[in-house]
C-alpha cells in the first residue's frame, strides 16, 4: 500500500507542476521509497528522469553515507 501511495503522490505532484522531490537517509524509509518508485516509473516509460530533480541529504559525518546513498539509485 505504501508503495503504490508514493506512486500516486508522485503523479499527482507532476500532474500539478511540482516535480522537484527532497528526502533524506535519516527520514527513515523515504529516501528507499522514492528511488524505487521513481525508477519503475522511469523503466515503464511513465515518466523520464528529466521530469524532475530528486534532492537527498546526507550528513556531513558519515563520510560513507554518498556511497550508500548513491547504490540504491
Amino acid at each position: 500500500p505504501n508503495h503504490e501511495n508514493v506512486r500516486q503522490i508522485i503523479r499527482f505532484c507532476l500532474k500539478v507542476g511540482l516535480n522537484h522531490f527532497e528526502t533524506a537517509r535519516f527520514y527513515g524509509t523515504s529516501e528507499f521509497q522514492m528511488v524505487n518508485v521513481l525508477s519503475e516509473m522511469i523503466s515503464s516509460g511513465e515518466i523520464k528522469r528529466s521530469d524532475f530533480i530528486f534532492q537527498t541529504k546526507i550528513m556531513s559525518v558519515d563520510k560513507m553515507a554518498w556511497e550508500r546513498s548513491w547504490k540504491i539509485i
